[in-house]
């Protein structure tokens, strides 16, 4: 689409410009204005009202919130914003239309419970952001493996250097399941403090 000379003129005049910098700049500032407005007139068109629009709207999906996206180009980078979150009506409701970005299913064990319960009973700030940055699952995952990797490190450890061996659970099996519990206790006790309870 050609620009008459005489708009290239009121152009030159309206934005004082003296220099090919100057007419870069206008062109930078201009591109992200056209592109910000292709990118709402295409979120206009999919949901079926104007951004802002009032009064009844006849379709099931809003809009509500924006966030920033820097954008790389010819003329540089800059920062554009773009509608961030759409709903949908169910029944009387507008429900939010949310992915997680992390959608694996997680094993949580006796340690990623007990490290959970921890979290949000004594750091609510941590329980709180870590569910809002989809990393709580992962992170009990991880600290479930890890308590499990500890504690079979710590029994064998501590049987091979207390003399609990399968000589003695064939000669004295009552005085072998004894220690064994004994140790097993005295590991989870380590392993509770170092890894569940602790930042």
């Amino acid at each position: 689409m050609a620009v008459a000379k005489e708009q290239i003129r009121q152009i030159i005049s309206q934005n004082n410009l003296n220099s090919v910098a100057d007419v870069y700049s206008l062109l930078k500032e201009s591109f992200k204005d056209i592109l910000q407005e292709l990118m709402e007139a295409e979120l206009d068109a999919s949901l079926g009202y104007e951004k802002n629009q009032k009064g009844d709207l006849l379709t099931d999906n809003k809009r509500n919130g924006h966030s920033q996206k820097i954008l790389k180009s010819q003329y540089g980078e800059f920062k554009v914003e773009y509608m961030e979150i759409t709903y949908h009506w169910e029944g009387d409701y507008l429900i939010p239309d949310l992915k997680l970005s992390d959608t694996t299913e997680y094993q949580i064990g006796k340690y990623g419970r007990m490290r959970k319960r921890f979290l949000e009973e004594n750091h609510r700030g941590i329980y709180s952001h870590m569910i809002l940055s989809e990393t709580l699952w992962k992170h009990l995952a991880e600290i479930d493996e890890e308590c499990n990797g500890m504690m079979d490190r710590l029994v064998r450890q501590m049987a091979k250097k207390e003399g609990v061996t399968e000589q003695l659970k064939s000669d004295d099996w009552l005085c072998w399941l004894q220690k064994m519990n004994s140790i097993r206790s005295r590991a989870e006790e380590i392993v509770l403090h170092d890894l569940v309870y602790s930042l």
